[in-house]
């Protein structure tokens, strides 16, 4: 048994008509055989007259080479990768080795995944694609990563102690807000306390309640103040959908709101006297 080198000469998704799993690993040894294969795998991009725009092929000389193709057939949404591990002949076989990864999500579209490599081709025992055999492992992409830790939710208690507002929220890291007089602010890296709205509206019959959140810096933030059990006012900036800021209920207490991310978080100071302390936010 003796592993082959290989170099990759494609590999990706090809927009192709037709659906159904089909797995497979082939040879091909002929210049004409890999210019249709090199046109099917590039030729995605139509000039007006409808004919197709190729990438210009790699160098491939077929006398002293082979092209080892694995194609999966059809996927229903994008985000599946394949990639060839390791080629190698075994007696009479070609044996490849692949590995499929499943996305954890991806856009409905029908993809062909195919990765097309090439090998030393001289010495190949065999010319007939029946001894080439495909050993495929799927395995599951691994989870998205966690919010960056300069992320994070901010629930300011006015006039509660710690102690009364860790018996709410028992297990969040709750303390005095340094500049805000008689606020306590409970800090929620996890962002866990994000879609706790309700409670924090039923809360705020004891006091005034103000959640500042940081999804991302300079791209998204929150802030709402409930009082009375009542919200009173919420703003939002989400770059992806708004340049400016989304305000609901009446107005926040300043004028000078700035019309971005910052927005928010001028609200939130404007009521509590508060700052985060994640300089990152900034």
């Amino acid at each position: 048994m003796s592993t082959l080198w290989y170099r990759t000469l494609h590999r990706g998704d090809v927009a192709m008509v037709g659906s159904g799993r089909s797995e497979v690993a082939f040879l091909i040894r002929d210049t004409d055989a890999f210019v249709a294969h090199w046109r099917t795998v590039t030729g995605r991009v139509f000039t007006a007259d409808g004919e197709p725009v190729l990438t210009p092929a790699p160098a491939v000389d077929l006398a002293t080479e082979a092209v080892v193709v694995v194609s999966l057939g059809s996927r229903p949404c994008t985000g599946f990768d394949l990639v060839i591990d390791r080629i190698l002949i075994d007696g009479d076989d070609l044996v490849v080795e692949a590995t499929e990864t499943t996305p954890n999500g991806g856009f409905d579209a029908v993809v062909w995944p195919v990765h097309t490599v090439a090998i030393p081709g001289r010495d190949l025992p065999f010319n007939d694609n029946g001894n080439v055999v495909l050993r495929l492992s799927v395995v599951p992409a691994p989870p998205p990563p966690p919010p960056p830790s300069w992320a994070g939710c901010f629930v300011l208690f006015e006039g509660r102690t710690v102690d009364e507002v860790q018996r709410l929220l028992p297990g969040y890291d709750a303390g005095p807000s340094q500049r805000g007089g008689s606020w306590t602010v409970v800090t929620d890296l996890d962002l866990t306390l994000v879609t706790d709205g309700e409670r924090l509206r039923r809360w705020s019959a004891q006091g005034r309640i103000v959640q500042f959140t940081v999804l991302e810096p300079h791209v998204c933030s929150h802030a709402t103040l409930w009082d009375g059990g009542h919200e009173q006012w919420s703003i939002s900036f989400e770059f992806a959908l708004d340049e400016h800021l989304v305000i609901a209920g009446t107005s926040p207490p300043t004028k000078e709101l700035e019309d971005g991310f910052f927005g928010p978080h001028d609200a939130a100071h404007a009521v509590t006297g508060w700052l985060p302390p994640l300089a990152k936010f900034w």
